[in-house]
């Protein structure tokens, strides 16, 4: 199939429009839906992986799935990171 002198990689305009979404500061709900709808559906690509017998496929696709239940809880609670740590004195 030719190549036209002016089309730009599949890859170049999927990061031209992540930039576009992710430059505006009003759409965090926005990005909290997008993460939570990613986490699902690579629940699912995950269990269809493993079904198939694709086991680093279904590895990387529970770390997205992973990041993305992480990135959505950090968005429902700003101000508190992912990690909790424990400051009660030993007993």
């Amino acid at each position: 199939m030719p190549k036209s002198s002016n089309a730009r990689p599949i890859f170049a305009q999927r990061a031209s429009n992540r930039r576009s979404v992710n430059d505006n500061p009003g759409k965090s709900d926005d990005s909290t839906h997008t993460a939570e709808y990613i986490a699902s559906m690579t629940r699912s690509l995950s269990a269809i992986a493993g079904q198939a017998g694709l086991q680093t496929l279904c590895y990387l696709l529970d770390m997205a799935r992973l990041e993305a239940e992480s990135l959505a809880q950090q968005k429902q609670a700003p101000g508190q990171s992912g990690q909790t740590r424990d400051t009660s004195p030993p007993a």
